[in-house]
């Protein structure tokens, strides 16, 4: 398991510094302040770390300063940068709960056959989805029942159902306009 976990994007907010940091996880409780955090390109490149001078809340987008990140500009240089912090610093996981990062690289499993394996998960707002690599192309499974059975940590498994549904073709599963059987 990696040792940064991600937990959202950030982008300029104001003309001081501060940045906008738009949450993976809405209902985070993060104490931020004086913790290091990771920002790193979206590209994949080596991030840098800094530590969090101040922070706020208004609803389900935080506020931040960043040691070193005091204008505008420096600001507008790490828009779009994702922010991860050390997984020492997150609370104790729950005995159902698993943090989002942990699914990546873990092994797929549908009715006990292995079909591939997490390639990333994808952030939206209505739903989190796991990226899964099988028969030549992508599949998103959605993060909740009755698609995901089971995430077993130890095991790096998850195990999903449902999924010749996500795997019919577009143009079989979708009706035509005029209300009629596609063709």
């Amino acid at each position: 398991m990696t040792s940064w976990v991600r937990m959202g994007v950030v982008h300029p907010h104001g003309l001081r510094g501060e940045l906008k940091l738009i949450f993976d996880n809405e209902s985070s409780t993060l104490r931020w302040v004086g913790l290091s955090v990771r920002l790193a390109a979206k590209d994949g490149g080596r991030g840098r770390d800094v530590k969090v001078a101040k922070f706020r809340r208004s609803g389900a987008i935080g506020f931040l300063t960043l040691e070193g990140v005091e204008d505008r500009n420096a600001a507008e240089a790490i828009d779009g940068f994702t922010i991860s912090i050390d997984r020492h610093d997150l609370p104790e996981l729950g005995e159902d709960e698993v943090y989002l990062a942990d699914l990546a690289g873990m092994d797929v499993e549908h009715a006990g056959a292995r079909v591939g394996r997490v390639e990333r998960v994808e952030i939206y707002p209505s739903a989190n989805a796991i990226v899964i690599a099988i028969e030549g192309r992508e599949v998103e499974v959605p993060l909740h029942p009755p698609y995901i059975e089971e995430v077993d940590l130890r095991a790096r498994v998850v195990r999903v159902a449902h999924l010749e549904d996500l795997l019919a073709p577009i143009e079989d599963a979708a009706p035509s306009i005029d209300g009629g059987e596609a063709e």
